[in-house]
């Protein structure tokens, strides 16, 4: 390892170490906490959440002095009063496992926690808020791996915003579409707070991920809710084929249906089953599944009309 890096790396444990002892007394992120617990208040305002899963509490937990809210906290630190005290890759495992899941988790760390945003992302069904401490490398200029991953030169030139889409890009990847609601940047200290829109978790395969974890599926399944829902995805169908009058059940291009749906994860599944219910009827099978009747009226409505790039006989 080249000697700068390993000062650069000395120098970050140092700060690090002492960034946990003067936690304890309350001076560390004096500067940043009024600004955090602002930005807290408004995030909470946003999407109300009735429980919260803080996973790294510190001495002060802002969410157990929040009257409507039920907290769960962690800490590494066996000194700190917090109902659990393991590393946070292991509690979510644990939550995990054990069928919980939070309207909200918080992940404030010392240090980069990358390897549990994926469970982060199961665990929550409201929001999340992620703090990125690997931030603070800017400031000792370390040029190697890390700043790579943004296509950047140097660690200097990594912005909040680039972390920031990094992790919803990840999320993404995983079926979680996170709208940012609120980005705090304050040295070398940046916070992002982000909504759910749509979830894999939480949306339509909640039937599958109850099965596997237990998890009921949310309320947002009533009926009004679907007949909504089935009418936004039958109107954007319709749409696109009178758009294109050409389409006879062959393969879209990629991409279509996300951008149909506006990047809506879980609309874009919906859109794409009917879709491939047309697409059936046209090769002379039955359909099934979601929206099979409104597949087949539509169909029944295409082979109605003739085809514009049909030839008419003499």
């Amino acid at each position: 390892m080249p000697e700068d890096r390993v000062k650069c790396n000395a120098v970050l444990e140092l700060i690090q170490t002492a960034k946990k002892r003067e936690s304890i007394f309350g001076r560390y992120g004096d500067k940043h906490r009024d600004k955090k617990y602002e930005m807290n208040d408004a995030f909470l305002e946003k999407i109300k959440p009735k429980t919260v899963l803080d996973s790294c509490c510190g001495a002060y937990s802002y969410y157990k002095r929040q009257k409507r809210i039920k907290a769960f906290t962690n800490d590494l630190n066996p000194t700190i009063e917090a109902d659990e005290h393991k590393d946070m890759f292991a509690l979510l495992s644990e939550k995990i496992g054990a069928k919980e899941r939070y309207d909200l988790v918080d992940i404030d760390p010392f240090v980069g926690a990358e390897h549990v945003w994926p469970l982060a992302l199961i665990v929550a069904k409201k929001g999340i808020a992620v703090s990125f401490p690997d931030l603070a490398s800017k400031r000792f200029g370390n040029s190697e791996g890390w700043a790579k991953r943004f296509m950047k030169e140097t660690s200097k030139e990594v912005t909040p915003k680039d972390v920031s889409s990094s992790f919803q890009n990840l999320a993404r990847l995983q079926g979680v579409v996170l709208k940012e609601e609120s980005l705090l940047e304050e040295g070398g200290f940046a916070r992002g707070y982000y909504s759910i829109v749509s979830s894999v978790y939480n949306m339509h395969s909640a039937a599958y991920f109850g099965k596997m974890r237990g998890v009921k599926a949310p309320k947002e399944k009533s009926a009004k809710t679907w007949t909504s829902r089935k009418t936004e995805v039958e109107s954007i169908v319709r749409a696109y084929l009178t758009e294109h009058p050409e389409w006879k059940g062959e393969k879209l291009p990629f991409g279509t249906t996300s951008k149909l749906a506006n990047g809506n994860y879980n609309l874009s599944g919906l859109i794409g089953k009917m879709f491939r219910n047309i697409a059936m009827l046209y090769r002379g099978s039955k359909p099934q599944g979601y929206y099979k009747n409104e597949s087949l009226i539509i169909f029944n409505e295409r082979s109605t009309h003739e085809d514009p790039h049909q030839e008419s006989g003499n």
